[in-house]
């Protein structure tokens, strides 16, 4: 150890080595602490996390198909998916999955929007039905195309099925592909 000239050991706490190593070890600290929260900013991106995303359910629920994804890198026009709900309030997972992946393989050409009526209660006549024939409601979700618009229905949503045995109705899959 070494020794002060009145025999104290406090020179040894602060030798040149400790401090050398000490400053490496809180640089490389720092560097990997920054190269974490770099990493975890990136990976937070919704858009990078939907691409890393594997599905597997068995049925692939939250996956679209090839056709599908080729028909999406094709659109001409934008097309806007409107839920006709707070955000909030809308539950089907599924169905949030599915839109996020048709916005991301169609280069932002299919969008996703929630209108609440309850905000905005002209909504529907103002952009989607001015003349109140289709019979468009809160909670419905219709699909927009420059001024063609169409109502989409839950039986035209998800292929569901019953169970015989406990009479329970679950999701096979969705149909909105």
């Amino acid at each position: 150890m070494k020794m002060m000239k009145n025999g104290n050991k406090k020179g040894i706490l602060f030798s040149r080595q400790t401090m050398r190593y000490g400053s490496y070890a809180l640089i490389i600290s720092i560097i990997a602490m920054s190269l974490l929260v770099a990493l975890n900013a990136v990976l937070g991106m919704d858009k990078i996390r939907t691409a890393l995303r594997v599905d597997i359910t068995q049925n692939k629920l939250y996956s679209i198909g090839d056709q599908t994804t080729t028909v999406l890198k094709s659109l001409n026009k934008k097309v806007e998916f409107i839920i006709l709900l707070d955000e909030v309030d809308f539950n089907s997972t599924m169905l949030k999955e599915i839109f996020k992946q048709y916005d991301l393989k169609s280069g932002g050409k299919v969008t996703t929007r929630y209108v609440d009526l309850d905000k905005d209660p002209q909504f529907v006549k103002r952009e989607l039905d001015p003349t109140g024939i289709t019979g468009i409601a809160k909670g419905d979700l219709v699909v927009k195309s420059g001024t063609k618009v169409r109502l989409i229905t839950q039986s035209e949503l998800q292929d569901t099925k019953v169970d015989q045995q406990t009479g329970q109705t679950y999701s096979n899959g969705l149909l909105i592909e």
